[in-house]
């Protein structure tokens, strides 16, 4: 079996999620026979054959993977999601709409999911109960249990000696949606304050995305009662760091975002030698024994000589880790998991015609050109960039509304409306052929709607401007599929988060 990881972009190879998840596994797979790869979703064109069996979506949050799983699907191929963080499940929060729409949108395709932790399987289960999901833990990288052990002794000496106690904290320090990171960081700051009421000085090293590093980020950090070094986060400085540091500072917040997070920066700063101290919510709960969650216990453990980890511990500490994140282990079962999602014959679909994209205010134009590059139709809206070469638009002028289609889109229109074509050219200065609306669909209220948009404000349009068009094209090309793309959440409203009824569905 082939198996390929479908990502966003080249950026996405540098990230946590696909160094530790993906290819902390992948020699494993191969090993057992399986071809694995991480595929650009760029590298999805209709003209280039499917060579892998099973294609695995991961932060792929826009219509370009809804797209690409449409036509997956069509060519016989299993599609599956990975779901490293919960978008889903804060249904008050307006600005996740978009990340709600795209999951019920993915559904559609589906044939599994795969996630970290069992919260964000019950997550996800809720908007896919059709399709099977399979927990991934996050696997640790090969470490040494004598080295560790060596090194957390050696560490807590010198602290002793020196009253002075490394600490690290690591990790993304900013997200668009959430209050994380850095801000956690500050918020649960009196826990380093409180080491240096027991007589010790703290050293803080903070290591972080060069994103967060933001006059809001840094105010932040500046309220630490602490010393303390910023730096950007490298693979080898948190080697480095975790290796040097006598603890892993890794507080967590309560909120739904945070404790659907996986182990992994636990058992990173573990397998790497460093005692964990993590107040807040006990996200960490597997690996309790090895985890402090106040100052003063872990104090009173260095003071007495008796750390959570220590020669005497880690023992245990490897018998726990094979549970939670053996990558063997790990593999194994993700193998079986798949192996199985192959061979369950999928539902039968009703095979679509056409496929079709309606771009909102902030649809990406990579969305545009996913659609062409696989041969579905990019649809203009009166609200998208006007300067695209659509395979539909809509023009207004002194005659009505009419419809501009591409040599694409021309071969998608029913047959009877095909004699009353008229040679156009398009704004992008290419050929067209045009349907007017008034003649083919008479009274449609597409007419009265285009004639008076320009006097009513973009989100007040929305609605009826995407219905419209929608309705517009499944009575001029029977049996298209449309989706919507669009990244801002504020529009989502206008169709309503539960909306009833027929939607075009997602970005």
């Amino acid at each position: 079996m082939r198996i390929s990881v479908v990502a966003p972009s080249e950026q996405y190879m540098a990230l946590a999620g696909v160094r530790i998840r993906y290819q902390r596994i992948a020699s494993r797979l191969e090993a057992a026979g399986y071809t694995f790869d991480i595929k650009q979703i760029s590298e999805i064109d209709r003209r280039v054959p499917l060579e892998s069996d099973l294609y695995i979506f991961s932060k792929c949050y826009d219509a370009r993977s809804v797209l690409a799983a449409t036509f997956m699907r069509s060519q016989g191929r299993c599609v599956g999601i990975d779901v490293f963080d919960d978008y889903f499940d804060q249904t008050r929060d307006s600005e996740l709409i978009r990340h709600r729409e795209w999951l019920r949108a993915m559904g559609e395709f589906c044939d599994f999911f795969l996630c970290s932790t069992p919260r964000m399987h019950d997550v996800v289960a809720r908007y896919l109960p059709h399709a099977p999901g399979h927990i991934l833990n996050d696997p640790f990288q090969t470490y040494n249990v004598k080295d560790v052990a060596r090194l957390a002794q050696e560490k807590a000496k010198r602290a002793i000696r020196d009253r002075r106690i490394d600490v690290l904290w690591f990790g993304i320090g900013d997200n668009p949606n959430f209050h994380v990171g850095l801000k956690d960081l500050a918020a649960y700051g009196d826990h380093l304050q409180q080491m240096i009421r027991r007589g010790f000085d703290v050293d803080l090293r903070i290591l972080t995305n060069r994103r967060a590093m933001t006059v809001e980020g840094l105010q932040s950090i500046g309220r630490l009662s602490v010393p303390h070094v910023l730096q950007e986060w490298s693979v080898e400085r948190e080697d480095e760091l975790l290796t040097r540091s006598l603890l892993a500072f890794i507080p967590v917040n309560g909120q739904s975002f945070s404790v659907a997070k996986s182990l992994n920066r636990a058992v990173t700063a573990l397998t790497a030698s460093a005692q964990i101290l993590s107040p807040g919510y006990p996200l960490y709960k597997p690996l309790e024994d090895f985890v402090y969650d106040t100052a003063d216990a872990f104090i009173d453990d260095l003071e007495g000589g008796k750390m959570k980890l220590r020669r005497a511990t880690t023992a245990a500490l490897a018998k726990k880790l094979a549970v939670w994140g053996d990558p063997e282990r790990e593999s194994e079962k993700l193998i079986g998991f798949l192996k199985a999602v192959v061979e369950t014959p999928a539902a039968t679909k009703a095979p679509i015609s056409s496929v079709g994209v309606i771009h909102g205010v902030r649809s990406p134009v990579d969305c545009h050109k996913a659609a062409q590059r696989l041969g579905y139709l990019s649809v203009a809206s009166p609200m998208s960039p006007p300067k695209w070469n659509y395979d539909v638009r809509f023009v207004f002028d002194q005659d009505g509304v009419h419809a501009q289609f591409s040599g694409a889109a021309k071969v998608a229109l029913a047959s009877e409306f095909l004699y009353q074509l008229t040679p156009g050219v398009s704004p992008a200065g290419k050929d067209v052929v045009c349907l007017s609306i008034k003649t083919v669909l008479p009274g449609h209220p597409l007419e009265a709607f285009m004639s008076d948009a320009d006097q009513r404000s973009q989100i007040s349009t929305y609605f009826g401007a995407m219905h419209l068009i929608g309705d517009v094209l499944s009575r001029l090309i029977p049996g298209i599929r449309l989706h919507l793309s669009e990244l801002e959440s504020p529009y989502w409203l206008a169709f309503g988060d539960e909306a009833p009824g027929k939607r075009m569905r997602i970005q």
